[in-house]
């Protein structure tokens, strides 16, 4: 991380004992160890928060992956798009799918209806 060598480091030390003194270097150097050591264990809760994160990132672009290729390999993509264009060309006649009714039984001709298709079927 920094460049600092072993002449730095005594340098440093020096200059903290005239500064500090023989009484309150020890105590120095430990609250400093203490910083240290809780600023390293952050730094590496950070990293496995973020590996973590990646992990799972990466596991949801394989499910998404897996996903496609199953719809893919299903066919209701087709299905389903078969299925709406034979709806847009009977609404295109002029007819609707049959819905149920309450009953469950098929939607009934009208009286006029029926004279019209039976005089249409005898010619």
């Amino acid at each position: 991380m920094f460049d600092i060598g072993f002449w730095e480091l005594c340098l440093i030390a020096t200059v903290a004992l005239l500064v500090l003194g023989p009484e309150r270097l020890p105590i120095a150097a430990r609250t400093a160890g203490k910083w240290f050591g809780k600023f390293r264990s952050m730094v590496t809760n950070v990293k496995s928060e973020i590996d973590r994160e990646l992990q799972l990132d990466e596991l949801r672009r394989k499910m998404a992956d897996q996903e496609q290729q199953i719809r893919e390999q299903s066919g209701m993509d087709d299905f389903k798009q078969t299925v709406d264009e034979t709806v847009a060309d009977l609404s295109s006649l002029g007819q609707q799918p049959h819905a149920k009714t309450d009953s469950g039984a098929a939607p009934t001709k009208k009286p006029d209806q029926a004279k019209h298709n039976d005089k249409a079927n005898d010619s």
